[in-house]
Protein backbone atom coordinates (compact mmCIF):
# COMPACT_ATOMS: atom_id res chain seq x y z
CA UNK A 1 0.00 0.00 0.00
CA UNK A 2 2.36 2.76 -1.33
CA UNK A 3 1.30 6.61 -0.81
CA UNK A 4 2.58 7.65 -3.90
CA UNK A 5 2.38 6.17 -7.18
CA UNK A 6 5.98 4.41 -8.32
CA UNK A 7 5.81 6.67 -11.44
CA UNK A 8 5.93 9.41 -9.60
CA UNK A 9 8.41 8.20 -7.46
CA UNK A 10 10.98 7.51 -11.02
CA UNK A 11 9.92 10.55 -12.24
CA UNK A 12 11.34 12.37 -9.38
CA UNK A 13 14.61 10.68 -9.02
CA UNK A 14 15.09 10.66 -13.07
CA UNK A 15 14.89 15.37 -12.37
CA UNK A 16 16.92 14.70 -9.35
CA UNK A 17 19.70 13.21 -11.31
CA UNK A 18 19.33 15.11 -14.21
CA UNK A 19 19.89 18.26 -11.72
CA UNK A 20 22.65 16.64 -10.18
CA UNK A 21 20.96 17.08 -6.59
CA UNK A 22 23.11 14.35 -4.76
CA UNK A 23 25.67 16.60 -3.97
CA UNK A 24 24.05 18.14 -1.73
CA UNK A 25 21.78 15.67 -0.65
CA UNK A 26 17.84 15.03 -1.38
CA UNK A 27 16.69 15.57 1.56
CA UNK A 28 18.47 18.97 1.85
CA UNK A 29 17.18 20.46 -1.39
CA UNK A 30 13.33 18.92 -0.71
CA UNK A 31 13.84 21.18 1.92
CA UNK A 32 15.15 24.24 0.54
CA UNK A 33 12.29 23.88 -1.67
CA UNK A 34 9.53 23.82 0.67
CA UNK A 35 11.54 26.72 2.72
CA UNK A 36 11.04 28.83 -0.37
CA UNK A 37 8.03 27.60 -1.68
CA UNK A 38 5.50 26.68 0.79
CA UNK A 39 4.48 27.69 4.07
CA UNK A 40 6.87 26.66 6.89
CA UNK A 41 4.30 26.48 9.56
CA UNK A 42 2.09 23.60 8.03
CA UNK A 43 4.70 22.27 5.34
CA UNK A 44 7.62 21.19 7.62
CA UNK A 45 4.72 19.30 9.39
CA UNK A 46 2.83 17.70 7.00
CA UNK A 47 6.62 16.61 5.43
CA UNK A 48 7.46 15.06 8.55
CA UNK A 49 4.23 13.35 8.82
CA UNK A 50 4.31 12.14 5.20
CA UNK A 51 7.75 10.62 5.78
CA UNK A 52 6.78 8.65 8.82
CA UNK A 53 3.60 7.22 7.51
CA UNK A 54 5.78 6.37 4.19
CA UNK A 55 8.45 4.66 5.90
CA UNK A 56 5.68 2.60 8.64
CA UNK A 57 4.43 1.47 5.37
CA UNK A 58 6.96 0.38 3.88
CA UNK A 59 8.65 -1.49 6.93
CA UNK A 60 5.55 -2.85 7.96
CA UNK A 61 5.89 -1.18 11.78
CA UNK A 62 2.30 -2.09 12.33
CA UNK A 63 3.01 -6.10 11.52
CA UNK A 64 6.70 -6.05 13.92
CA UNK A 65 4.82 -4.16 16.95
CA UNK A 66 1.58 -6.52 16.75
CA UNK A 67 4.10 -9.41 16.74
CA UNK A 68 6.55 -8.07 19.39
CA UNK A 69 3.38 -7.30 21.89
CA UNK A 70 1.95 -10.99 21.43
CA UNK A 71 5.00 -12.13 21.55
CA UNK A 72 6.35 -10.89 24.86
CA UNK A 73 2.63 -11.37 26.32
CA UNK A 74 2.60 -15.00 25.40
CA UNK A 75 5.67 -15.92 27.18
CA UNK A 76 5.83 -13.72 29.60
CA UNK A 77 2.18 -12.79 30.54
CA UNK A 78 1.84 -9.71 33.82
CA UNK A 79 5.47 -10.03 34.30
CA UNK A 80 8.36 -8.23 32.12
CA UNK A 81 10.36 -9.28 29.64
CA UNK A 82 13.73 -7.93 30.68
CA UNK A 83 16.88 -8.05 28.30
CA UNK A 84 19.83 -6.08 27.64
CA UNK A 85 21.88 -6.52 30.33
CA UNK A 86 18.80 -6.45 32.77
CA UNK A 87 18.51 -2.56 31.61
CA UNK A 88 15.58 -2.73 29.23
CA UNK A 89 11.88 -3.91 30.21
CA UNK A 90 8.80 -4.37 28.11
CA UNK A 91 5.19 -5.12 29.00
CA UNK A 92 2.78 -5.84 26.45
CA UNK A 93 -1.01 -6.70 26.01
CA UNK A 94 -3.74 -7.28 23.19
CA UNK A 95 -7.31 -7.08 23.51
CA UNK A 96 -9.93 -8.16 21.92
CA UNK A 97 -13.00 -5.53 21.50
CA UNK A 98 -16.34 -6.40 20.72
CA UNK A 99 -18.76 -3.74 19.62
CA UNK A 100 -22.46 -3.66 20.91
CA UNK A 101 -24.84 -5.63 18.23
CA UNK A 102 -25.22 -3.65 15.07
CA UNK A 103 -28.89 -4.74 15.37
CA UNK A 104 -30.22 -4.83 18.25
CA UNK A 105 -28.30 -1.91 19.98
CA UNK A 106 -28.07 0.59 16.80
CA UNK A 107 -30.18 3.84 17.09
CA UNK A 108 -32.21 2.30 14.09
CA UNK A 109 -33.52 -0.11 16.38
CA UNK A 110 -34.16 2.67 19.09
CA UNK A 111 -36.51 4.24 16.42
CA UNK A 112 -38.17 1.14 15.46
CA UNK A 113 -39.49 0.05 18.58
CA UNK A 114 -42.29 2.13 17.55
CA UNK A 115 -42.48 1.15 14.55
CA UNK A 116 -42.57 -2.41 14.51
CA UNK A 117 -42.63 -5.16 16.65
CA UNK A 118 -39.25 -6.32 18.00
CA UNK A 119 -38.83 -10.34 17.53
CA UNK A 120 -38.20 -12.08 21.22
CA UNK A 121 -34.27 -12.91 20.30
CA UNK A 122 -32.21 -10.59 18.09
CA UNK A 123 -31.30 -13.21 15.16
CA UNK A 124 -28.07 -11.49 14.80
CA UNK A 125 -26.69 -11.71 18.03
CA UNK A 126 -29.17 -13.84 20.14
CA UNK A 127 -29.72 -10.80 21.69
CA UNK A 128 -26.22 -11.46 23.93
CA UNK A 129 -25.92 -7.22 22.83
CA UNK A 130 -22.51 -8.08 21.30
CA UNK A 131 -22.04 -8.24 17.78
CA UNK A 132 -20.80 -11.31 16.08
CA UNK A 133 -19.17 -9.74 12.89
CA UNK A 134 -17.99 -6.28 14.04
CA UNK A 135 -15.06 -6.00 16.96
CA UNK A 136 -12.07 -4.15 16.99
CA UNK A 137 -8.31 -4.88 18.34
CA UNK A 138 -5.81 -3.65 20.20
CA UNK A 139 -2.06 -4.04 20.91
CA UNK A 140 -0.39 -2.27 24.19
CA UNK A 141 3.15 -2.01 24.91
CA UNK A 142 5.20 0.03 27.55
CA UNK A 143 9.14 -0.28 26.57
CA UNK A 144 11.58 0.86 29.48
CA UNK A 145 14.72 1.53 28.03
CA UNK A 146 17.45 2.34 30.40
CA UNK A 147 15.10 4.85 32.66
CA UNK A 148 13.68 6.22 29.31
CA UNK A 149 10.07 4.82 28.81
CA UNK A 150 7.80 4.99 25.80
CA UNK A 151 3.92 3.86 25.59
CA UNK A 152 2.72 2.70 22.29
CA UNK A 153 -0.95 1.49 21.34
CA UNK A 154 -2.08 0.00 17.99
CA UNK A 155 -5.53 -0.10 17.40
CA UNK A 156 -7.32 -1.70 14.52
CA UNK A 157 -10.61 -1.75 13.00
CA UNK A 158 -12.11 -3.00 9.77
CA UNK A 159 -11.33 0.59 8.26
CA UNK A 160 -8.05 1.85 9.21
CA UNK A 161 -5.44 1.25 12.54
CA UNK A 162 -3.96 4.01 14.35
CA UNK A 163 -0.90 4.44 15.68
CA UNK A 164 0.22 6.25 18.75
CA UNK A 165 3.26 6.76 20.78
CA UNK A 166 3.31 8.84 24.20
CA UNK A 167 6.97 9.67 25.82
CA UNK A 168 7.19 9.02 29.36
CA UNK A 169 8.73 10.47 32.71
CA UNK A 170 12.25 9.41 32.87
CA UNK A 171 13.39 6.84 35.57
CA UNK A 172 9.73 5.87 37.38
CA UNK A 173 9.45 2.46 38.96
CA UNK A 174 8.31 -0.33 37.22
CA UNK A 175 4.70 -0.25 39.21
CA UNK A 176 4.62 3.14 37.70
CA UNK A 177 4.94 1.36 33.83
CA UNK A 178 2.47 -1.06 34.47
CA UNK A 179 -0.23 1.32 35.57
CA UNK A 180 0.54 2.88 32.43
CA UNK A 181 -0.43 -0.17 30.38
CA UNK A 182 -3.53 -0.77 32.21
CA UNK A 183 -4.79 2.53 32.09
CA UNK A 184 -4.47 2.55 28.49
CA UNK A 185 -5.81 -0.73 28.43
CA UNK A 186 -9.31 0.40 30.00
CA UNK A 187 -9.32 3.83 28.39
CA UNK A 188 -8.05 3.32 24.63
CA UNK A 189 -11.48 1.01 23.84
CA UNK A 190 -13.90 3.61 25.83
CA UNK A 191 -13.06 5.83 22.16
CA UNK A 192 -13.90 9.47 23.96
CA UNK A 193 -12.68 12.16 24.46
CA UNK A 194 -13.14 12.94 28.28
CA UNK A 195 -10.91 10.20 29.34
CA UNK A 196 -9.24 11.02 32.45
CA UNK A 197 -6.49 9.62 30.88
CA UNK A 198 -3.65 12.37 29.90
CA UNK A 199 -2.11 9.68 27.62
CA UNK A 200 -4.63 9.00 25.07
CA UNK A 201 -7.44 12.04 25.77
CA UNK A 202 -7.22 13.57 22.36
CA UNK A 203 -4.70 11.23 20.80
CA UNK A 204 -3.07 14.15 19.02
CA UNK A 205 -0.69 16.77 19.63
CA UNK A 206 -2.46 17.70 23.06
CA UNK A 207 -2.01 14.49 24.85
CA UNK A 208 0.56 14.34 27.33
CA UNK A 209 4.10 13.08 26.56
CA UNK A 210 2.90 13.32 22.72
CA UNK A 211 5.36 11.73 20.23
CA UNK A 212 3.35 10.40 17.12
CA UNK A 213 -0.07 10.13 16.03
CA UNK A 214 -0.62 8.24 12.85
CA UNK A 215 -4.13 7.07 11.17
CA UNK A 216 -3.71 4.55 8.17
CA UNK A 217 -6.76 3.43 5.91
CA UNK A 218 -6.23 0.10 4.61
CA UNK A 219 -6.35 -1.13 1.58
CA UNK A 220 -9.73 -1.74 0.30
CA UNK A 221 -9.88 -4.31 -2.55
CA UNK A 222 -13.21 -3.87 -3.34
CA UNK A 223 -12.81 0.23 -3.94
CA UNK A 224 -10.72 1.87 -6.34
CA UNK A 225 -9.21 4.75 -3.61
CA UNK A 226 -5.68 5.29 -2.81
CA UNK A 227 -3.94 4.60 0.24
CA UNK A 228 -4.58 7.50 3.09
CA UNK A 229 -2.92 9.01 6.26
CA UNK A 230 -3.05 11.56 8.79
CA UNK A 231 -0.40 11.88 10.86
CA UNK A 232 0.54 14.24 13.54
CA UNK A 233 3.77 13.88 14.70
CA UNK A 234 6.83 15.58 16.77
CA UNK A 235 10.57 15.17 15.47
CA UNK A 236 11.23 13.08 18.53
CA UNK A 237 9.46 10.35 16.78
CA UNK A 238 11.91 10.01 14.58
CA UNK A 239 13.69 7.76 17.48
CA UNK A 240 10.21 5.85 18.46
CA UNK A 241 9.33 4.69 14.80
CA UNK A 242 12.78 3.44 13.92
CA UNK A 243 13.10 1.17 17.50
CA UNK A 244 9.76 -0.42 16.32
CA UNK A 245 11.21 -1.42 12.86
CA UNK A 246 15.09 -1.96 13.90
CA UNK A 247 14.81 -2.49 17.42
CA UNK A 248 12.00 -4.88 17.90
CA UNK A 249 12.71 -7.31 15.62
CA UNK A 250 16.13 -8.17 17.78
CA UNK A 251 13.41 -8.40 20.70
CA UNK A 252 12.02 -10.66 18.60
CA UNK A 253 14.70 -12.83 18.55
CA UNK A 254 16.13 -12.77 21.89
CA UNK A 255 12.50 -13.85 22.92
CA UNK A 256 12.71 -16.99 20.50
CA UNK A 257 16.01 -17.56 21.98
CA UNK A 258 15.25 -17.62 25.42
CA UNK A 259 11.67 -20.00 24.83
CA UNK A 260 13.65 -22.18 23.15
CA UNK A 261 16.70 -22.28 25.57
CA UNK A 262 14.10 -23.03 28.45
CA UNK A 263 12.66 -26.12 26.49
Amino acid sequence: MDLITSEFEADLSALLEKHKIDKIGRANMLGQWLGRNGTLGVDVSWSLGGMLAAYAIKHDAAGIFKRTVEAVEKHYGAENFNYNDLDCDMWAKKIHHVNPCLECDCLLERIRKTKKPRPEVCPRCNSTKLDPESFDEGWFLVWNNHGNAIAFVLWQNCINYELHIRELPYNKKDADRIKVLKALVSEVPKGRYDTEDELIRYRDTRDKGFLLSMVIDKEMPDYEIEARHSTEANPRAVYALESIVEHFPCVLDDIKEEAASNG
